[in-house]
């Protein structure tokens, strides 16, 4: 017995060894595991869980530089962080001009990837890759925008649409500098699904609407918030469900705010959760907020958010 128990523990210990060795993760915080590091610069990094205990991570890599110009690379890591898509990475697409490219996994277990090129044309583009990193898709899909793509972190997103494709919210500046908001719906096979050729649904309101945040129903839809200048620095929201309809946008009228900072979360009953900071000054500051709403779009908390010290205060504007 006590021989069969060493053995036991030698088995353990040996396999204990195996994995640590194995893994490719840093114990050192000064010199952490480089995901890439070839010539030129590798930039605007993003990560996503695969599902599996490991990670994609996708980037705009320089490494055949061109003025202006990056190409899209990606890499899965393991749990371990084994690198799975050779040592440099594999090349997804070429000409990303400027972009924080986006990832999403989608419903079928593949992941789409957006990204800005001015191939044909100012352009937001849409790969979607298998857990290899081959294209599913025939190639790069793009969508119609006649404006200038702003793909910055606050102003774009877009989540799972429950069926293997994604819903996109987008903004978009036009030559004269007004500034617009758009959804849209690619599905699992690659169709535009939204007016293909109008940059899909414009959910904009008078003057300008900015930085818009997107967030599933966990229905196949999607509440979708935005805030609008000149002030008074309304946020706005609206749902679209899973056929695409859509009711009157509306409105939260804001006091006392200037360029509220959005984010919003699924509350998994068909809602969404949402903060902002006020971007205050002097003696008021800033200050955090919060509220709910239902699917149907209705405060579920009380009118001032719950953690208020300025007074805000809400009323529902219908367009």
């Amino acid at each position: 017995m006590k021989t069969i128990t060493l053995l036991s523990v030698l088995f353990v210990l040996i396999l204990m060894c195996q994995n640590k060795s194995a893994s490719q993760w840093s114990g050192d915080p000064d010199n952490p595991m480089a995901v890439c590091n070839e010539p030129h610069d590798q930039k605007e990094p993003v990560m996503i869980n695969d599902g599996s205990g490991g990670y994609f991570v996708f980037w705009a890599d320089h490494r055949n530089y061109v003025q202006n110009e990056a190409d899209l690379y990606g890499q899965r890591l393991d749990a371990g962080g084994n690198k799975l898509w050779g040592s440099a990475g594999k090349f997804l697409a070429d000409s990303v001009l400027y972009s924080i490219p986006k990832a999403i996994r989608t419903s079928d277990g593949n992941v789409i990837v957006l990204y800005s090129s001015t191939n044909g044309g100012n352009r937001i583009w849409a790969i979607k890759i298998n857990s290899s990193g081959n294209n599913i898709w025939s190639g790069p899909l793009a969508f119609y925008v006649a404006g200038w793509p702003q793909l910055g972190a606050s102003n774009y997103g877009a989540v799972s649409d429950g069926s293997g494709g994604i819903i996109v919210t987008y903004q978009v500046t036009w030559g004269g500098g007004a500034t617009l908001i758009f959804a849209q719906r690619i599905t699992s096979n690659g169709i535009i699904k939204w007016s293909p050729s109008t940059n899909g649904y414009n959910l904009s309101v008078s003057g300008e609407s900015r930085a818009p945040v997107i967030t599933s129903d966990e229905r196949g839809g999607v509440h979708i918030f935005w805030y609008n200048v000149p002030g008074p620095y309304n946020i706005w929201k609206t749902h679209i469900d899973s056929s695409g309809n859509f009711p009157p946008k509306e409105a939260l009228y804001l006091t006392a705010n200037n360029y509220p900072l959005i984010r919003a979360v699924s509350d998994g009953t068909g809602g969404a959760v949402i903060s902002w900071a006020t971007n205050g000054g002097g003696a008021t500051g800033s200050d955090i907020y919060a509220q709910r709403i239902n699917l149907a779009g209705d405060e579920q908390w009380n009118a001032t958010g719950n953690i208020s010290v300025i007074t805000t205060e809400f009323r529902r504007v219908i367009i």
